[in-house]
């Protein structure tokens, strides 16, 4: 199985590490523009289709870890619409 040799937990903490650096730099970017969603939601489809269509291999160890690490992307580009979302539309109205 691949990933089994490389060592248990590093590719969750790839996909911790671009989660969580993604959430840093988006915020102030989310306040500038809004086409985040839609950019969070063509990455995560591409990474679908890649993990449909990829025949993994030994010597392709690092395609698991930049997939993880764009899953966490998207993740992080997810979780700052939807905090944004609830944070502006419904805590703070505009009257």
């Amino acid at each position: 199985m691949l990933g089994l040799g490389l060592g248990f937990g590093l590719v969750p903490c790839s996909n911790c590490y671009g989660n969580t650096t993604d959430v840093i730099f988006l915020g102030a970017l989310d306040r500038r523009c809004g086409f985040l969603c839609i950019t969070g939601m063509s990455v995560d489809l591409s990474i679908q289709l890649t993990l449909m269509f990829w025949r993994p291999s030994t010597n392709q160890e690092y395609v698991l870890f930049i997939l993880a690490t764009m899953w966490g992307v998207t993740d992080g580009i997810w979780q700052t619409q939807i905090n944004s979302e609830i944070t502006y539309s419904r805590l703070l109205p505009i009257s």
